[in-house]
């Protein structure tokens, strides 16, 4: 399991997030498997609740870098347009 955590890791700091996504799907029928036999431990819960934590913050840090990038580009359209609005007024919309 912990090979799949690590590559997991591995691909969310890649941002390879379908990866990651069928990576979670394998991790989760391993759990699952574990679970249902009695055989997961408190420690692989803890790893699960720390590694989905981390791929929380990860994924919000992304989106925030995505959304940032799309304002830029935003920005940056403006400014190409004939007549766009000048560079004062993009500034004091975006504040």
């Amino acid at each position: 399991m912990s090979d799949l955590s690590a590559a997991i890791r591995h691909a969310m700091a890649r941002e390879e997030f379908e990866k990651a996504k069928l990576l979670w799907n394998e991790y989760a029928r391993h759990m699952a498997e574990d679970v249902r036999s009695g055989s997961a431990k408190q420690t692989q819960l803890a790893e699960v609740r720390q590694l989905m934590e981390w791929c929380r913050r990860v994924a919000l840090a992304s989106r925030a870098q995505a959304a940032a990038r799309l304002k830029i580009l935003r920005v940056a359209e403006t400014y190409r347009r004939p007549g766009g609005v000048s560079a004062p007024a993009v500034i004091r919309a975006s504040l």
